[in-house]
């Protein structure tokens, strides 16, 4: 007689060796606030910088200040040899003086013809002229009160040349605008500075230190999290572990975008009364937004976790749970959980005991074994490792999978080959 061997169920192993199932790594949901934040990097940079250039061309005669100098407002900088100015300032004066003299003889001529047009006048009316006598000293009149005009339009074309070569030799004197630190200088006593279309930069001026500013490009999705006025940190690499506090001062909506990615550029206000920030350092920025409160949060591994046996790619927006979940952290089993307690993004939360303690913040988390299922969620809001999410099905308490830790032997053995 011939037998036909069928197995009747079970999975690997061999003979008389006990079933496995695969085994993992949950973690409860928990309801309380989140406080979001968003992280961004910048380069430092002073609230108040100023280029200071030349005008005019020249050579530096002497150059008053260096690096890190502190100046005030109206302090000489640097002096442009000003004697080519001087000398077109005295040529402008001279045309100026020869103006006013054209100006004189011509008022003086205005009154002889003004005189002569009145004795024609006297004379036409005892019929001692004729009237063409009379009309050609009218006319001599009336040109030396146009005279009059050109010469007032002479005198005032030679004083703003006057004025234009006195600003020229004003110019020589490169002086600071405002209080504040040399943060560059790019030239050298008797240098030649070419001014052209556009001036050469000569020194570059920072307003105090103690508050410096940080441009922050920040993804467009996450530009509803910042409000104007909103608290946020600065960190450096040159001090580790220090953080200083900012403000958001300005959104600019001017977007940028690079590769595709939109961000817009975010100002932030540092403080540095330390002394301790320089410009051009490079500043990673955290922006906190408005806290949300009764939020429903489950750790970020727990969004990215997919069941080894899933043999289609993950769609995404899914939390997998355990149908019939029995957890064991300890070696016992538990069908209860304890009830999840506020927690924040930093990490604070209230003490508690039981095996979710520390669930998602990092504690142990017990051990369960069964069917993963899948629950769709919406993702509302992210705050490092945790994510406020909404979905059927989910609710504080709900053990959530965030790892699968291998096989679990089940204590049966797999049915027997006949």
């Amino acid at each position: 007689m011939l037998g036909l061997g069928v197995v009747v169920g079970g999975c690997g192993g061999g003979a008389g060796d006990p079933a496995t199932t695969s085994a993992f790594r949950t973690v409860a949901v928990e309801r309380g606030r989140l406080q979001v934040s968003v992280e961004a990097t910048g380069t430092l940079q002073p609230a108040t910088r100023v280029e200071i250039g030349s005008r005019v061309s020249g050579q530096l005669l002497r150059v008053l200040a260096d690096y890190n100098d502190v100046v005030k407002a109206g302090q000489l900088l640097a002096e442009i040899d000003p004697a080519p100015f001087k000398a077109r300032q005295n040529e402008a004066r001279a045309s100026v003086a020869q103006a006013r003299a054209e100006l004189l003889r011509a008022e003086a001529d205005l009154v002889v013809k003004e005189q002569t047009v009145a004795r024609a006048r006297d004379l036409n009316g005892r019929q001692l002229n004729s009237t063409a006598e009379l009309q050609g000293a009218e006319g001599a009149f009336h040109i030396a009160t146009a005279q009059i005009a050109v010469a007032q339009a002479g005198l005032e074309r030679t004083q703003a040349a006057l004025a234009s070569a006195s600003n020229d030799v004003e110019a020589t004197r490169i002086t600071s605008p405002i209080d504040g630190l040399v943060l560059a200088r790019a030239v050298e006593a008797g240098q030649t500075v070419a001014a052209s279309l556009q001036a050469p930069r000569l020194f570059v001026i920072a307003k105090a230190l103690d508050a410096l500013e940080v441009v922050a490009k920040v993804d467009e999705s996450d530009l509803a999290i910042v409000k104007k006025g909103a608290v946020g940190s600065v960190s450096v690499d040159a001090f580790p572990g220090k953080i200083f506090q900012a403000k958001v001062s300005q959104i600019r909506i001017d977007p940028l975008n690079e590769n595709g990615v939109v961000t817009f550029p975010v100002v932030l206000t540092v403080d540095n009364s330390e002394a301790l920030l320089l410009p051009g350092m490079t500043a990673t920025v955290t922006i906190q937004g408005e806290p949300i409160d009764d939020a429903l949060i489950v750790p970020t591994a727990a969004l990215r976790f997919v069941p080894s046996t899933l043999t289609k790619k993950a769609i995404g927006g899914q939390v997998w749970v355990i149908d019939g979940d029995t957890a064991t952290a300890d070696g016992g089993t538990s069908t209860t959980s304890t009830p999840a307690t506020t927690t924040t993004a930093s990490g604070t939360r209230a003490p508690r005991s039981g095996t979710d303690a520390g669930a998602i913040n990092g504690g142990d988390s017990p051990t369960s074994s069964g069917t993963p299922r899948a629950i769709d969620v919406t993702v509302l809001a992210r705050a490092g490792a945790r994510v406020q999410v909404s979905g059927e099905g989910l609710s504080a308490g709900t053990r959530v999978i965030v790892e699968e830790t291998g096989k679990k032997k089940t204590g049966h053995k797999p049915p027997r080959v006949f």
